[in-house]
């Protein structure tokens, strides 16, 4: 699902992911908000239908003030 919302070119491949240290040394990929709500919205499964309902959530609440942050793994260590 990533790889087909980076083919549509309509987000640049070095907004999407970065591969980062986090605070317990260990690296992972980071990716944007721009590609997991599309990728959310591609897959089917209980994980992504969750995350889904959680946004729609946040975004008709009125109280936008708290920021998140989500990690994914996808297997695939030090590829964005």
């Amino acid at each position: 699902a990533i790889k087909a919302v980076r083919k549509s070119d309509v987000l640049n491949d070095y907004e999407l992911c970065r591969y980062m240290q986090l605070e317990n040394g260990l690296y992972a990929d980071v990716y944007a908000l721009e590609i997991i709500i599309p990728v959310a919205f591609r897959l089917n499964t209980y994980n992504t239908h969750l995350f889904r309902t959680w946004l729609v959530g946040k975004a008709l609440s009125k109280d936008n003030r708290q920021a998140y942050v989500m990690f994914i793994q996808n297997g695939k260590v030090g590829y964005c």
